[in-house]
């Protein structure tokens, strides 16, 4: 599946409301005022920036979406179980926004 594919899936997903959100995720939505709203907002035009296929959570995707218009908003989400039935429900690992100094921009990673 190319990128195009991909991303046309993932924010079918979000439109559709086809998550589950694990417990950091909620933590860090709370931390960051984001509601689960907002998350689907982001999510039903987003785009992936990255992609890590070994990480513990398993195959993951750095997600870049828009809400309120303007604001930036990252999520990363597992799409293992996702990309081979997408009658599974994506996972919502994390939910942040990017800030520095860890991103420079919402593109572009900052200092560590």
């Amino acid at each position: 599946m190319d990128r195009t594919d991909q991303e046309a899936a993932l924010r079918w997903a979000f439109s559709e409301k086809r998550l589950f959100y694990r417990l950091h995720a909620l933590l860090e939505m709370a931390e960051d005022d984001v509601t689960a709203e907002l998350v689907v907002e982001a999510g039903c035009a987003c785009e992936v920036l990255e992609e890590y296929t070994r990480r513990r959570e398993g195959l993951t995707k750095l997600l870049l979406g828009y809400f309120e218009g303007d604001e930036p908003l990252h999520v990363v989400v597992n799409v293992q179980r996702f990309e081979s039935n997408f009658e599974a429900r994506l996972e919502v690992v994390t939910v942040y926004r990017p800030r520095t100094p860890k991103w420079a921009d919402e593109r572009t990673r900052g200092m560590r």
